[in-house]
């Protein structure tokens, strides 16, 4: 059996963005389902400002992790959740187990 988490990320110029994405990324790293279940990370990343975009791009590629897979990367991808979902749906098999996350909230200031 093999198990995959499926990780939306998009970056917007919150000013507390990539605080929020490394938190994310630093509890999957240090979680026991990280350590012990899953087989791989398939990052699908969008953003609408182009140096925000980027760095998270780079950040991904950068981890000293060979589970975390950028799938899909486009800017200003206007499929929102859809183009993480369609690639886990088009991914799909019977002998794996999914998990899907996203970085919900990014986007929201002041609330």
């Amino acid at each position: 059996m093999k198990y995959v988490l499926y990780y939306h990320i998009f970056v917007t110029d919150h000013p507390q963005a990539f605080e929020i994405i490394n938190e994310q990324i630093d509890t999957i790293k240090n979680s026991v389902l990280h350590h012990q279940y899953l087989d791989s990370i398939q990052c699908c990343i969008s953003g609408n400002v182009m140096e925000n975009y980027c760095k998270v791009n780079e950040i991904i590629s950068n981890l000293d992790n060979n589970k975390f897979r950028i799938r899909y990367s486009k800017f200003n991808d206007q499929t929102s959740e859809r183009m993480t979902l369609n690639r886990l749906m088009s991914d799909v098999q019977a002998d794996t187990h999914y998990l899907y996350i996203h970085s919900k909230g990014v986007s929201i200031q002041n609330q």
